[in-house]
C-alpha cells in the first residue's frame, strides 16, 4: 500500500541532510568582551559576517565582539571544539538600524581561540533574488535559541507571507531570545531572511492586506539586504569595496560585481537600491573554425551524429550565411558539438567525448587545473534563438536553474598531458533549463505550473 498523506509530497533527497550540514557549519554565536551571548549570524563570504544591527550597532561594539564556530553538540553528545574569531570593523563595518533593515555585516578578523581556519567553516551566498520562497514553503533556521547550543528549527515552519511593504518575511519556525540574526533557509538552503524579531515588528500587514499573525516571527529579506548593499557599494573605498563584492559575486552569480584593491576601512549606509554591474572578463576568441566538435571515430566503433528529421529541422537554429541543413545546424565545440531548438533557445541534442582517464577542471584564465565559470553568447546564432539569464530570473516560484548540457571537465582532450587553456570560454548555447537541486512538490490547491516564459525540461531531448 502507498499513500500521499496531506496536500503535499514531503519526500527530500538524502543530500538535503549534508546541505543542512554544510549550512550549519557557516552560523556563529555572537559574544560581546566580557563573553556574554548576544545572539547568531551567519558567514555570507570568506570574510563578511552578518547578523542583526540590535546584535551588534555600531564598530565600536564591533570592535570588542567574537563570533563563536562550532558552538554545538557532537554526535557524541558532547559539546564540540569551539573556535573563536575577533570581529574587525576596521576593515568592514556596514549596518542598517534596527528600524529598517536590522542588519550589520562585518569583516572577520583574527581567531583568537581553537584549531579552525575561519575558510573550514564555509558561508552561505548572498542572493538578490525575489522567488527564493512561497507562501506555504518550509523554511529551516539555524539558530542559537536562548544563547544555547547550536540547533535547527525544521519542523512546523512553513512560510506565512511577506509583508506589505516588501522588507519582510513571516513564517512559523521557533526562535527565542539569543536567534537574533539567525539565517533563514528554504528547502535548497538558499538564504531567505535574516531572523530579527516576532511577528508584526517591522510591518503589520502582509502583501494580500490580512494582518501580520501574532503568533509568527519575522526575517529581513536577503533580497531586501542585497539591494541596499549593492546601492552603497560603489561608495565604499577600495577595501570595503572589494570586500563587499566578494559577497555580492558569489561562483556563479548572474550580476557580478568587480573587485579591486584591498585598503583598510569603514562604512554605513540604509538606503534601498539596486546596482547591476556586470563582470568583465576576456571576450571568447570570435572565430569559432578551430573548434572541432564531437569526433564520431572516437571509440573504436564509429558512431556518427545523430541526424535530424526533416519536421525538427525547421526549426532549429543555423548560423547566418549557411544553408539550413542537418549539418550546418551542428554547433562545434571543444571537444562536443550540440543542435540548438531555436524555438525553444535550448540544445534539441548534444554529443560528446569523454575520456575519464583524463578528467580534470581547468581555470581558463591561467591555464591551471581548478574550476571556474563564465558565460558569453554564441555570436554565430541571434541572441533571441539562445537562452539567457533574465529566462531564469523571472521565474517566480524558481523552479529552474541554468545547467550544462556538456561539463567543461568532462570533455575527452579538456585537459592535455600538460594542461593548457582551452581554444573557447564557455557560451550560453551548451545550457538548459534544469530542476533546481530540491523541488518539494505540491498537489491539490498549492499545484505549481511551469510560467509560459520558463522552458520545461521536455524542451531538451533528441530526435
Amino acid at each position: 500500500m502507498r499513500k500521499i498523506i496531506g496536500p503535499t509530497t514531503d519526500f527530500v533527497p538524502v543530500y538535503y541532510l549534508e546541505m543542512a550540514r554544510a549550512s550549519a557549519q557557516a552560523v556563529a554565536r555572537v559574544i560581546d568582551g566580557k563573553r556574554r551571548p548576544l545572539g547568531t549570524g551567519v558567514m555570507v563570504s570568506p570574510r563578511l559576517f552578518m547578523t542583526n544591527n540590535h546584535v551588534v550597532a555600531n564598530a565600536r561594539s564591533a570592535a570588542s565582539t567574537s563570533i563563536q564556530f562550532n558552538y554545538q553538540l557532537d554526535i557524541d553528545d558532547v559539546p564540540a571544539a569551539v573556535t573563536e574569531f575577533q570581529l574587525d570593523p576596521a576593515t568592514f563595518f556596514w549596518t542598517s538600524d534596527e528600524t529598517e533593515l536590522d542588519v550589520s555585516l562585518i569583516a572577520v578578523g583574527p581567531r583568537t581561540a581553537g584549531d579552525g581556519k575561519l575558510s573550514d567553516f564555509g558561508w552561505s551566498a548572498l542572493s538578490s533574488a525575489q522567488d527564493k520562497h512561497a507562501e506555504g514553503d518550509h523554511v529551516t533556521i539555524i539558530e542559537h535559541p536562548d544563547a544555547d547550543y547550536k540547533q535547527i528549527a525544521l519542523r512546523e515552519n512553513r512560510v506565512i507571507g511577506r509583508g506589505r511593504k516588501g522588507v519582510t518575511l513571516y513564517y512559523a519556525a521557533d526562535t527565542l531570545h539569543g536567534s537574533s540574526g539567525s539565517p533563514v533557509f528554504n528547502d535548497q538552503f538558499d538564504l531567505v531572511a535574516l531572523h530579527h524579531a516576532g511577528g508584526g515588528h517591522n510591518d503589520t500587514e502582509l502583501e494580500d492586506g490580512k494582518p501580520v499573525p501574532e503568533d509568527c516571527n519575522e526575517g529581513i529579506r536577503i533580497s531586501t539586504i542585497v539591494d541596499a548593499l549593492r546601492a552603497c557599494h560603489d561608495q565604499l573605498p577600495f577595501g570595503p569595496r572589494d570586500l563587499l563584492a566578494e559577497a555580492l559575486n558569489p561562483p556563479a552569480a548572474a550580476t557580478p560585481l568587480p573587485a579591486t584593491g584591498t585598503v583598510a576601512g569603514s562604512a554605513n549606509g540604509t538606503s534601498v537600491g539596486q546596482l547591476a554591474v556586470l563582470e568583465r572578463n576576456d571576450a571568447p576568441n570570435p572565430d569559432y573554425s578551430n573548434r572541432v566538435g564531437y569526433d564520431p571515430d572516437f571509440l573504436s566503433k564509429a558512431v556518427a551524429v545523430p541526424s535530424i528529421p526533416a519536421k525538427l529541422l525547421t526549426n532549429c537554429a543555423v548560423p547566418e550565411g549557411l544553408k539550413r541543413s542537418s549539418a550546418n545546424a551542428v554547433l562545434r565545440y571543444h571537444h562536443f558539438s550540440l543542435v540548438i531548438r531555436a524555438d525553444r533557445r535550448m540544445p534539441l541534442f548534444t554529443i560528446v567525448n569523454i575520456d575519464g582517464r583524463r578528467l580534470r577542471k581547468i581555470n581558463r584564465t591561467t591555464g591551471e587545473v581548478e574550476a571556474v565559470e563564465t558565460w558569453f553568447a554564441d555570436p554565430r546564432l541571434r541572441p533571441d534563438q539562445q537562452l539567457d539569464q533574465d529566462v531564469f530570473e523571472r521565474q517566480k516560484p524558481r523552479l529552474f536553474d541554468r545547467g550544462h548540457m556538456v561539463r567543461r571537465s568532462i570533455r575527452r582532450g579538456a585537459v592535455p598531458s600538460r594542461p593548457s587553456r582551452p581554444p573557447t570560454t564557455p557560451s550560453t548555447s551548451p545550457i538548459a533549463a534544469r530542476r533546481s537541486r530540491l523541488s518539494i512538490n505540491t498537489c491539490g490547491p498549492r499545484s505549481r505550473t511551469t510560467p509560459s516564459t520558463t522552458p520545461t525540461p521536455r524542451s531538451v531531448g533528441s530526435p
